[in-house]
């Protein structure tokens, strides 16, 4: 069996590493947002302080609104965005927790664990004979 497949296998085999790996991406991804809507709401704060001066043409105040309509857009799009994913890494984080729980009390998740290689090699059977189908189809 090639190095790549094993390797596959044993992380379906372990959704613990899964969840785990899950997890950090997400982290990753939640942080990575947040300091995008923190630049993004500094952004908005500094155009609205050149708004607030008393010396902008008409020209440049509306150039100021428009940016500062399109800059609160942004950030909320960003926030809600970061809301979402917050949402998702707690779903992510109580399904670690429960497969912590899980291990420590001897209970598996599957009651065989060559159950998911099973599963992985009928997938790949049915795949390859669906595309033996077609190339006959083909013909």
């Amino acid at each position: 069996m090639p190095e790549w497949l094993k390797k596959l296998l044993n992380k379906f085999e372990d959704p613990q590493s899964m969840l785990e790996h899950s997890y950090k991406e997400l982290e990753c991804q939640v942080i990575n947002l947040r300091k995008e809507y923190a630049a993004s709401k500094a952004r908005e704060m500094h155009l609205e302080r050149r708004l607030a001066d008393i010396e902008n043409s008409p020209e440049t105040t509306a150039l100021l609104e428009t940016d500062l309509i399109k800059q609160r857009a942004a950030s909320d799009a960003l926030r809600n965005s970061m809301y979402a994913k917050e949402a998702e890494i707690q779903k992510v984080y109580t399904k670690k927790q429960v497969s912590i729980a899980r291990q420590k009390s001897g209970e598996t998740h599957s009651s065989d664990p060559t159950r998911v290689t099973l599963i992985i090699i009928a997938i790949m059977t049915a795949w390859a004979l669906i595309g033996i189908f077609i190339n006959i189809k083909g013909h």
